[in-house]
């Protein structure tokens, strides 16, 4: 199985990320789309995400999405902690919630958040990927 990790700038650094109706976000959505289906194209069966904004929620829902076309295919959202949306507004939380219920699997890195738990999940995202998806 080969694997792609996902990551990316956090949304408020790319804030036509939150609007929807933007033509720069959709152009993002169709480009990521594109780069995804270039990867199962290839062989990638396996995704893994830590879902830490709202950018990166992007590429879940396209996979997840893709998955009633490439039924093959898996999402992991691998959490740098538990409780990682307790700061975020409502709406992210609400599709956060309902990305994590899609997900084949859920695991959680640490209890709490520490200053090093970002840079943990990095780490776990490169170690478990064969390839990645950055933007």
């Amino acid at each position: 199985m080969k694997t792609c990790m996902f990551t990316g700038h956090y949304s408020q650094n790319a804030p036509f990320v939150f609007d929807i109706n933007n033509k720069r976000c959709n152009e993002l959505k169709r480009h990521l789309d594109f780069l995804i289906r270039e990867k199962v194209r290839n062989g990638i069966t396996h995704f893994i995400s830590g879902l830490t904004s709202e950018s990166v929620f992007y590429t879940a829902e396209i996979v997840l999405y893709m998955r009633e076309e490439y039924p093959d295919i898996t999402l992991d959202a691998i959490l740098p902690y538990s409780n990682q949306s307790r700061k975020w507004n409502n709406k992210q939380i609400i599709k956060y919630n309902e990305i994590l219920k899609r997900c084949n699997n859920v695991f959680v890195l640490k209890d709490t958040f520490s200053p090093y738990c970002i840079q943990k999940l990095n780490q776990y995202l490169v170690e478990h990927s064969d390839c990645a998806l950055a933007f």
